[in-house]
Parts: C-alpha cells; sequence; structure tokens
C-alpha cells in the first residue's frame, strides 16, 4: 500500500528520490546559513538611552530661574508658594508654619519676570513659554522678593519655589499632560 501511495503522488521511484535529495539539499542550506549567522555574527550593543527630565531652581542675589537638569529639551513650570515659618531662638528658620498665609503688599512683595517668556496659568503654575535644553537655565522668574511690614513675632515669610518639567518632543506630551496649547513651540497655559 504505501509503494502504490507514493507511486501515485510523485509517479516514479527516481521522483521520489529526486525529492528526497531536494530536500536533504534544502535543510543542510537552512542548518548551514543558520549556523554561520549564529558564530559570525557579532552581537549588538543597545544603544537605546531613556529620557530624563528634572530640574531645579537656581538663585542669583534675589532673582530665581529654573534650570532643566534632564537630558532632553523640556517645558519647564513653577509653582511659588508663600508661608509663615518659625524662628527659632536664633532667628534661624524651623519647620513650624501657621495655619495662614502671608498677603501679598503687606507682608512681602515680589516681582516676577513676565517680560522674560514667564506666563502664569489659571492653575496658579508659572509657565516659561519655551522649550529649555538639557542642562539650560530660563530667565528669571522672580526679579525681587522682599519682606515688609510688622511680621508675626518669631516668624518670618517665607518662599518656596517647586519646578516640574516634561519633555518638549512631541508636544502632544505636554498638551495631553498639563493641558496646555503648543503652536509652532510657544507654550500658552489655559
Amino acid at each position: 500500500m504505501p509503494q502504490a501511495f507514493f507511486k501515485k503522488i510523485f509517479g516514479s521511484k527516481k521522483s521520489v528520490v529526486l525529492f528526497a535529495l531536494c530536500l536533504v539539499l534544502i535543510l543542510a542550506t537552512v542548518g548551514g546559513t543558520v549556523a554561520y549567522l549564529v558564530t559570525r555574527t557579532p552581537p549588538l550593543d543597545n544603544t537605546f538611552h531613556p529620557t530624563m527630565v528634572d530640574s531645579a531652581p537656581v538663585q542669583d542675589g534675589t532673582a530665581v530661574s529654573v534650570k532643566n537638569l534632564g537630558n532632553t529639551s523640556a517645558y519647564l513650570r513653577t509653582a511659588v508658594v508663600f508661608d509663615w515659618v518659625a524662628l527659632d531662638e536664633n532667628d534661624a528658620p524651623t519647620n513650624t508654619r501657621v495655619p495662614f498665609e502671608p498677603q501679598f503688599g503687606t507682608d512681602y512683595v515680589v516681582t516676577y519676570g513676565t517680560a522674560n517668556g514667564w506666563v502664569k496659568g489659571n492653575d496658579g503654575y508659572w509657565y516659561y513659554t519655551r522649550a529649555v535644553a538639557a542642562g539650560g537655565v530660563t530667565p528669571p522668574l522672580i526679579l525681587s522678593f522682599e519682606r515688609i511690614g510688622e511680621h508675626l513675632a518669631h516668624y518670618e515669610v517665607s518662599m518656596e519655589i517647586i519646578t516640574a518639567g516634561i519633555q518638549s518632543a512631541p508636544e502632544s506630551v505636554v498638551t495631553s499632560v498639563w493641558g496646555v496649547n503648543v503652536v509652532n513651540g510657544i507654550l500658552s497655559p489655559n
């Protein structure tokens, strides 16, 4: 029965032998090629470097800017928080705070760098409108800060700068995460 089956498919013993030889040749060629590639191809190193975005305030006298500490261009935003901070017996700041905020114009004055590309959003953050290159520094957000008026005994007004950054490319990242608009590379908060 097997001979009849093969004879029906291949027609003759010569065809079976020829088919078997072709099959052996194909398998030997494929096996040899795979062996060559495995033994001759050097390993490839992964050259992918993940993006890192980080930022920090930079103070120069009374002026405060923001530095991009990351390894890619980023948009930067800043929260500026004013608080009363208790002083110890040597007039050094402590971690004690009072539950009410100091008042602008009564307890302190601050001048912002709105002509430098900084814009305050409706969410309370200050946004720098252009992407900052890795290692770059923004123009000053805070041009000056001064405590004024009569203060609570053993307390002073404290200004805290909290920074955040997000990669600038693709622009869809900053628009979706921060809810801002970016047109021709210029960020506009809502």
